[in-house]
């Protein structure tokens, strides 16, 4: 990941800065703030760190172009997991953009992960796929989680299967262009945001719980849809600040 000019770097702390602040307030107003547990809160603060890490080598257009995607799909797939009943937020009754906020500290943090640590590594072990192998591991991905639902399936309704259908199709497309170090090192990074991040936030803080699973977050969202949403938000910032899906490998 080359590091950006300046310029850039400035600017993107103050982002990050007031994506923090926004959190924060977002914590308050919507009456999260009790339920926050000294573990949580560190790992906010862990969160902000990593953002500032990834805010130093990319430019400012791709720094919000990451937030803005995170935070668009991260809205529909809240909005659709809490109406079709797989997990409730426990502050104010029906506000949850406290969780959707969080969600995009903890994917800068998956993308600080992949293109600080996971990427380079791969590369030095000369991790390379066609395109046509990341197309195959990404439809097993998407098949394993409309297999691995277990008792959720029950409540999902059709706007669900739409929105990741949606996903899937779009980082399908790119997944043609994307180094295969790239793919492997976002999907990587994926489980292990994925597992630390719900886990704290459901089981260790209940800030949100699962409907059918209170001991540990369900398979299906952590193995399987937090790496599509996570390749379909490095894809779309790519596409929006008008920058190559593999550049800032």
């Amino acid at each position: 990941m080359p590091e950006n000019a300046g310029s850039d770097r400035i600017r993107n702390f103050i982002i990050v800065g007031l994506l923090a602040a926004t959190t924060a307030f977002a914590a308050f107003h919507e009456g999260f703030f009790p339920l926050l547990t000294s573990h949580f809160m560190a790992f906010l603060l862990m969160g902000v760190g990593f953002s500032f890490w990834l805010a130093a080598g990319i430019s400012s257009r791709r720094l919000v172009s990451l937030i803005l995607s995170i935070f668009m799909i991260e809205y529909f797939k809240e909005t659709i997991g809490v109406r079709s009943g797989f997990w409730s937020y426990n502050g104010n009754p029906g506000q949850f953009n406290f969780g959707i906020w969080s969600w995009v500290l903890a994917g800068l943090t998956t993308y600080t992960l992949a293109t600080r640590l996971a990427i380079p590594r791969l590369k030095k072990l000369g991790i390379a796929m066609p395109g046509w192998l990341n197309a195959a591991l990404l439809s097993v991905i998407f098949a394993s989680m409309l297999f691995s639902m277990g008792p959720y399936r029950d409540g999902a309704e059709p706007m669900f299967y739409i929105f990741y259908v949606m996903l899937f199709s779009g980082v399908l497309y790119a997944s043609f262009r994307i180094e295969g170090s790239v793919f492997i090192g976002l999907v990587l990074m994926a489980w292990v945001a994925s597992n630390s991040s719900e886990y704290m936030g459901a089981v260790a803080s209940d800030l949100w719980t699962f409907t059918h699973n209170p001991d540990y977050p369900p398979i299906f969202l952590l193995f399987f849809c937090w790496p599509l949403e996570i390749l379909a938000q490095y894809s779309l910032s790519a596409y929006l600040a008008g920058e190559p899906l593999n550049q800032y490998s």
